[in-house]
């Protein structure tokens, strides 16, 4: 959407009505009509690749729209949008995140596909996978689910051979140090399947690194290895 190209008659009929909503805005401004106004504003800002005018209109729509959750998400997933636009991923992993949590199905499909899509921009691959997956159980079958779904198959064979990559150096590490072990990769919601592996294989201990990290908050522990100390019905081991 943000890098859709538009013919030149296309982009002066986009400004046009532009015109227009400012016109409305200018005569209008307290009504519902000066309300919407803002909001299709911000759209046609986001067609012409106006990313901070189309923040600024998205961020006063939401100040005014009072508690209409429907057209809120709409506004906060064009801000998303328009954050992509700058390239400002993070922002937009914040926004679209809003968007998830104000509950509205149809617009927490699109937000969990930008989701997807600015983990994936920013390296983040399985936290990508993850919010391609939460699209993929929110939306209806479309062409795009069809999309997703090669892209959630492309990640996870790009996840799987870097794990595979991985662990052939440690088991050549840990036998030059006398060492032999059996691996098996696995993924999905780590907490319950490493729980879940450990039981079916019966062993006696989980030994699990605890996530690294600086300053005040090294006292406390990854959300996984925290999740396994407390659901684990055989002992663990942290490592630190």
């Amino acid at each position: 959407m943000v890098n859709a190209s538009y013919r030149e008659e296309s982009l002066q009929e986009y400004k046009n009505v532009l015109e227009k909503f400012n016109e409305i805005l200018t005569k209008f401004p307290r009504t519902s009509s000066g309300k919407i106004a803002i909001l299709y504003r911000g759209n046609i800002n986001l067609r012409l690749g106006e990313f901070e005018e189309a923040m600024e209109a998205y961020e006063s729509f939401i100040q005014k729209a009072g508690k209409e959750k429907l057209y809120r998400a709409f506004a906060m997933e064009g801000l998303g949008y328009a954050h992509e636009g700058k390239k400002d991923y993070e922002k937009a992993i914040n926004v679209y995140q809003k968007v998830v949590d104000l509950g509205e199905r149809f617009q927490s499909a699109n937000a969990y596909l930008g989701l997807g899509r600015c983990y994936e921009k920013l390296g983040k691959n399985r936290e990508a996978l993850e919010q391609y997956k939460n699209f993929i159980k929110a939306s209806q079958k479309s062409e795009m689910t069809n999309i997703v779904l090669r892209k959630i198959s492309n990640l996870e064979k790009y996840l799987l051979d870097n794990a595979s990559k991985f662990m052939s150096k440690a088991k050549i590490r840990a036998a030059q140090n006398g060492i032999l072990f059996d691996d098996d990769i696995i993924y999905g919601d780590e907490g319950p399947k490493i729980i879940n592996y450990a039981n079916n294989k019966s062993y006696d201990i989980i030994v699990i690194g605890s996530r690294g990290m600086g300053s005040i908050k090294e006292t406390f522990l990854g959300s996984t290895s925290n999740y396994v100390l407390h659901k684990s019905k055989i002992p663990v081991l942290i490592v630190k």
